[in-house]
């Protein structure tokens, strides 16, 4: 497996993450996929546990509907983040649990439930392009819908933007990243996956 995590999200958290300085896990109510919020609930419900919360990235190779689900198109971006680093500083905090997640078929899971400790980190087959590795942060006192993780700029390895984005756009986001404190250095690209040069080359 890589050593690289994708996020794909959108254009203004990107900037804020970058601002702060930290990746923030969200509440699932909000996920579209209601099979998947329902297992996290489920398990909320179990383990006694007031609030769980999660941050879904892709080890995954780019793919076109990763920029249409996953970014907000237009305002789309994917930041790479070094896997080892970020498990080195998420491994250590109480309540964090981490890890690839499992794509189970319908007559596997009724056939042998999972465990209850298992139950964040499955989904359903059909989603298995994915390659998800999630977060997820429990706290067994209070009912809160974020919780934020600080990280080290150099955890990034690149930030490549959605490729409707026109060139004058991404140089204009270019530099703006590049004023944030601690990100000069950070390499922001331009996805070609709907307009690769190098692709249509080939017929000629």
């Amino acid at each position: 497996m890589s050593n690289v995590i994708k996020r794909y999200t959108e254009l203004s958290y990107m900037l804020h993450m970058l601002t702060s300085k930290k990746i923030r896990l969200l509440d699932p109510r909000f996920w579209d996929d209601k099979n998947d919020f329902y297992f996290m609930s489920r398990y909320k419900s179990l383990k006694k546990i007031q609030s769980i919360l999660a941050l879904c990235f892709t080890e995954g190779q780019e793919r076109y509907h990763h920029w249409k689900v996953f970014s907000g198109t237009a305002s789309g971006v994917r930041i790479d983040f070094n896997k080892g680093n970020i498990i080195s500083t998420i491994k250590s905090i109480a309540g964090i649990r981490y890890g690839n997640v499992c794509y189970e078929k319908l007559n596997k899971l009724e056939a042998c439930p999972p465990n209850i400790k298992d139950i964040p980190f499955i989904k359903r087959h059909a989603y298995y392009d994915e390659k998800e590795f999630r977060i997820i942060y429990e706290d067994d006192i209070d009912e809160i819908y974020f919780y934020d993780i600080d990280f080290k700029i150099q955890d990034i390895e690149n930030i490549t933007l959605n490729p409707w984005i026109s060139k004058d756009c991404v140089e204009s986001i270019r530099k703006l990243v590049h004023k944030i404190d601690g990100c000069s250095k950070i390499k922001v690209k331009s996805s070609y996956i709907i307009n690769s040069e190098r692709w249509k080359n080939l017929a000629k």
